[in-house]
């Protein structure tokens, strides 16, 4: 074998991964391309348990807190891609877990979200 038919197949998988790194690949779609988005919050103790009673909030641009309600029995609730659109954190609170927050970002292309928040502990 010469020393070209070695280097062939090294050029060939070189060239066709700058070739798929140049490509200009479509950007992620805006929140709004989902119309609603199922928000579920579990039990960080066992990752599976839904926590209902759970306040949800969004902090708007201005930075205004505007409250959407709790969370059903099973720990869901449904976020609509408008409300989406004009929060910039949504905030999930209880008075016996702590806090948590996810960023609008967190959203885009999916259809469903899961946080686990973690229950306070007394001593």
């Amino acid at each position: 074998m010469n020393r070209r038919s070695k280097m062939m197949p090294f050029m060939i998988v070189a060239f066709s991964g700058c070739a798929v790194l140049s490509h200009n690949f479509p950007a992620r779609p805006p929140a709004t391309a989902v119309a609603n988005v199922i928000l579920s919050v579990i039990n960080a103790a066992d990752n599976s348990t839904g926590v209902p009673g759970v306040e949800i909030a969004i902090v708007e641009a201005n930075g205004t807190q505007r409250t959407l309600g709790q969370t059903d029995t099973w720990g869901r609730v449904t976020l609509s891609a408008d409300v989406l659109d004009r929060s910039q954190v949504i905030l999930v609170c209880h008075p016996l877990f702590y806090c948590g927050a996810l960023r609008r970002e967190d959203f885009i292309g999916f259809r469903e979200r899961t946080i686990a928040i973690a229950p306070l502990v007394l001593r």
